[in-house]
């Protein structure tokens, strides 16, 4: 048994405690990397307050840590202790404003440039630079880039641009939009596409249906913004609590949700775009049936995010349970349109 060199002091109420030694914090360890634990730690008590934990000397050693320095210590939401030195949280705070270069020719698809734009966005960097290799980014690949920016990056701004290159900063923080905020805001714009859509479809209103077409930006915005926040905290999980999780283990939950949200207004957007081909509106059967099977489904929706942000089990097993009566006015409005085929 190695001897051991230091020692940490954790309140009395922690005693339920796993504590996370990572010999690498935020120095590009992700979630894949397994957290090595060679021994368990018995609890001592000091004093009438506080418990006494020692740390192995090899981890303390690894570190560069000496008597006196300073832990950072954090409380996750799954009733571990995340332990980071000082020097490498102040470290990891300056990186935090990372930059990615692209580098990018004339032949290069505008599209494909987008994509890595929107990829850097994704994991991180706070400042991506579009250079190109020529001294002159053509005219397509620098509007495609600007309109992407504009459209789909939330707090994404230009702060240097000349014929060779265009600079953006992501000046949008963790906590001033949290993911529970996103998700909302997503169920809001998505909610009222569809009732846009179905407002639409009813006088054939061809300018409200294509303004449901436009506002699918808006649902992609905050798309892209929950997953710029999941990837950041997953590498790092000072952020999990900012973002406003409380435990890691609704990353996944999170990123499927937005997922079916986001599937969701792309519907709303295909139902537009039927109604732009159309050259006259439906009968008034047909439309009260859709419109019946619309509100259903509607409300489904919005209970589902109401059952999602509170927690609330027993509202999401009502929901499924709900679901089967889509099916019976699908089948109606299937049956109405079959009739009305010659």
């Amino acid at each position: 048994m190695e001897a051991f060199c230091c020692s940490l002091e954790v309140p009395a109420e922690s005693l339920q405690i796993y504590i996370m030694l990572r010999s690498h914090i935020e120095r590009g360890m992700d979630m894949g990397e397994q957290f090595q634990i060679e021994e368990f730690r018995k609890i001592q008590l000091t004093g009438k307050a506080s418990y006494l934990v020692y740390l192995p000397k090899k981890w303390v050693a690894g570190q560069g840590l000496k008597q006196g320095d300073q832990l950072a210590i954090r409380t996750l939401g799954n009733s571990s202790l995340l332990l980071v030195p000082k020097s490498v949280l102040q470290e990891t705070r300056v990186k935090e404003k990372k930059k990615a270069n692209i580098a990018i020719s004339s032949a290069d698809d505008p599209q494909s440039i987008v994509r890595k734009v929107i990829s850097s966005y994704l994991v991180g960097y706070t400042l991506i630079r579009v250079y190109s290799k020529e001294n002159h980014i053509a005219s397509a690949q620098r509007t495609t880039i600007k309109d992407t920016l504009r459209r789909k990056l939330t707090g994404a701004e230009i702060v240097s641009e000349d014929s060779n290159e265009i600079v953006m900063q992501i000046l949008t923080s963790h906590p001033e939009l949290t993911v529970e905020d996103a998700i909302r805001r997503m169920f809001i714009i998505t909610s009222s596409m569809h009732r846009d859509a179905f407002a639409a479809l009813k006088n054939l209103d061809k300018g409200l249906a294509q303004s449901v077409i436009s506002v699918d930006d808006e649902v992609d915005r905050f798309h892209l913004h929950v997953v710029r926040q999941l990837k950041a905290a997953i590498q790092n999980y000072r952020l999990v609590e900012e973002i406003g999780i409380d435990n890691p283990r609704e990353f996944l939950g999170y990123r499927l949700a937005i997922n079916n949200v986001e599937r969701i207004a792309d519907l709303a957007v295909k139902i537009a775009k039927n109604i732009l081909t159309m050259e006259k509106p439906v009968d008034d059967e047909l439309y009260e049936r859709i419109f019946k099977f619309h509100a259903l489904a509607n409300k489904l929706l919005g209970d589902s995010m109401t059952a999602l942000l509170k927690r609330d089990y027993k509202l999401a097993d009502n929901i499924v349970a709900r679901c089967g009566e889509t099916m019976f006015l699908e089948e109606e409005i299937a049956d109405i349109i079959l009739r009305a085929c010659p």
